[in-house]
């Protein structure tokens, strides 16, 4: 029935009615994985779907990169933001790109690419897809951070999920290890390398920025010690391996506090990056620090995600608040 809903929008052409609105500003979309493999905690865009998303937005918008956001263009103007460098984005998605001959924005994890492992979100879905697929309900690891299981694989995970972004670094990366050793789960998922984000930026025109250091929710933290390893280190060691000054942080889950922001501006990356689900005035780019809001695109069929392009689910989404 959804589907069959945006379908009839799409022939509808409320996508026309709703992108006209955002004149005068820019829209960036937030997106991951780029894979045909299947995963029921975090789904990827099929490689497919990506391909008509990029030739929906190549003939709507100009493509550009955020060293290009303030350039005078016909068309309104539209990024593409990757997080946390999956190896699919050079199997999938580069080639795309690169077939359109588009630029885009990927910003990567320093500790992934330093150590060779997923990040622990990807952690916590594969250690979730085992509990699924074995039906394991129990687990006196999970059990002792208050979270139990209800009925519901969706909210079990979500209750989890969001015990971690309330833990330490350390204590996360303990509490995952746990819980990966005693399931004998290894990730058949691979990240990108430094020589592969190298070879993004000189090769096919993709912008490099920071995800932090170790994938670390901000929200609460006002350690500045914290703040100098997860934003500091990981904006230096990212510049100085990739031989090109990184000007573009992305804020892991887009939390924050005022002292995250001042540490922000202090350090005085250029674009930080948030999700927020909404679009970009013009007229505020350039002037500080710019806060980006980014769409998250999420798998779901293709006439769907165009009006979430085009913000229809978050306008249904206030009109009901």
């Amino acid at each position: 029935m959804r589907s069959l809903i945006f379908k009839i929008l799409y022939a509808l052409g409320v996508f026309h009615f709703l992108r006209k609105q955002k004149k005068g500003h820019i829209t960036v979309i937030s997106l991951h994985r780029i894979s045909d493999k299947k995963d029921y905690f975090f789904q990827p865009l099929s490689p497919a779907t990506f391909e008509k998303l990029v030739t929906y937005c190549r003939k709507y918008y100009e493509i550009v990169s955020f060293s290009e956001i303030t350039k005078n263009t016909r068309k309104p103007k539209l990024i593409f933001s990757f997080d946390d460098g999956y190896y699919d984005f050079m199997e999938h998605a580069i080639p795309i790109l690169h077939k359109y001959r588009l630029p885009c924005n990927h910003n990567f994890v320093n500790a992934s690419l330093n150590e060779n492992h997923t990040i622990w979100t990807q952690q916590l879905n594969d250690v979730f897809n085992f509990l699924r697929d074995n039906n394991i309900t129990d687990d006196d690891i999970i059990r002792s951070l208050g979270v139990k299981f209800e009925n519901n694989w969706n909210v079990y995970y979500s209750s989890f999920f969001r015990e971690m972004l309330k833990t330490g670094a350390g204590d996360r990366k303990k509490i995952m290890g746990r819980l990966t050793g005693r399931y004998g789960i290894v990730s058949d998922y691979r990240m990108m390398t430094w020589g592969e984000v190298r070879q993004c930026a000189e090769q096919y025109n993709v912008e490099i920025g920071c995800h932090t250091y170790n994938h670390q929710s901000l929200y609460s933290v006002i350690n500045e010690d914290v703040l100098k390893n997860e934003i500091g280190k990981a904006i230096d060691e990212m510049s100085a391996k990739i031989n090109r000054k990184v000007e573009i942080l992305a804020l892991p889950n887009g939390q924050y506090n005022d002292t995250v922001l001042d540490f922000i501006k202090a350090k005085g990356i250029k674009y930080t990056l948030m999700v927020g689900n909404k679009v970009n005035p013009e007229v505020h780019i350039g002037k500080t620090n710019n806060m980006i809001s980014r769409i998250n695109l999420i798998d779901e069929s293709y006439c769907e995600m165009v009006h979430r392009v085009e913000l229809f689910h978050e306008k249904i989404r206030k009109h009901h608040e």
